[in-house]
């Protein structure tokens, strides 16, 4: 075994040179890259069922989906809708047979050092609830670490405190999120690599024209793969030492998204597998 490669699918839709978006899809899986994840976002007009459908019509299977409903410090009716939401997303996850489902609620930031524990502690009961609703669906409840510096699940000791607060939990290691808050992703991944079931694969550069909000730096984007500060070339191989059998996940943030440097990115990835 070794590493898979999957795509946001919502990058190929953004694609801004080539708009035939399940032409896209095909395209990239003749590359090699065989799955994309989904994020909640793009079932505005559809049901996660139904997208799961066109994904696999276009010879691509669903790797993760992403749910960013607020079940952490949503209040009232919201957090109760939400958490029914989450929920079903699950259920629907099980009945298709997609193994992983991120959950990125939109939380909001702590002001005062004591908020910032609070969100800690609700994070733990939050996803400590989902995890072990989906005990026995098949489906891997995960967390990824943010890239906003007020947030309870940005910083490499506060991840950890989460998912060995919730021992069922996965840990999706994003390459380029714990740079925005000056820690360490090589540091990272040998203190999480044996809970890590997803890796976000992204790199930076200094630009005037992307931002990460509320992160330390200053503006970036996403350089192409490999060529920015991030050291891609290290970790990388030091997860395929390792043995690491999960997906690298193709991720590109702050600036627009043209076929050439999702070429770039795709072969870079597959020169990994």
């Amino acid at each position: 075994m070794g590493f898979s490669i999957s795509v946001y699918s919502v990058h190929a839709k953004k694609l801004e040179d080539f708009q035939d978006f399940d032409a896209a899809l095909r395209l990239y899986h003749e590359k090699g890259i065989a799955a994309v994840d989904v994020i909640e976002s793009e079932l505005e007009d559809t049901t996660l069922k139904d997208y799961y459908g066109r994904m696999t019509a276009s010879g691509m299977g669903v790797t993760c989906f992403v749910a960013t409903s607020d079940f952490i410090t949503a209040k009232g009716a919201a957090l109760k809708e939400n958490t029914a939401k989450v929920k079903g997303f699950i259920d629907t996850l099980s009945e298709l047979g997609v193994g992983k489902i991120m959950l990125a609620p939109m939380v909001t930031s702590a002001d005062t050092e004591e908020e910032f524990y609070a969100q800690r502690e609700m994070m733990v009961e939050g996803y400590g609830a989902m995890a072990e609703y989906a005990k026995g669906s098949g489906v891997k409840v995960t967390i990824e670490n943010q890239s906003v510096a007020q947030r309870a699940d940005s910083y490499i000791r506060d991840c950890k405190y989460i998912i060995d607060s919730v021992p069922e939990l996965g840990f999706v290691l994003d390459t380029g999120n714990f740079y925005c808050v000056k820690d360490d992703v090589l540091e990272a991944y040998e203190v999480m690599k044996d809970r890590i079931v997803h890796c976000h694969v992204k790199d930076w550069e200094a630009h005037d024209y992307g931002r990460i909000i509320r992160s330390y730096l200053p503006p970036l984007r996403s350089s192409e793969m490999g060529k920015g500060v991030i050291p891609l070339d290290t970790l990388l191989n030091r997860m395929k030492a390792d043995g690491y059998d999960g997906t690298l996940l193709l991720e590109i943030n702050g600036r627009p998204i043209f076929k050439d440097l999702l070429d770039q990115s795709a072969d870079y990835l597959l020169s990994f597998v």
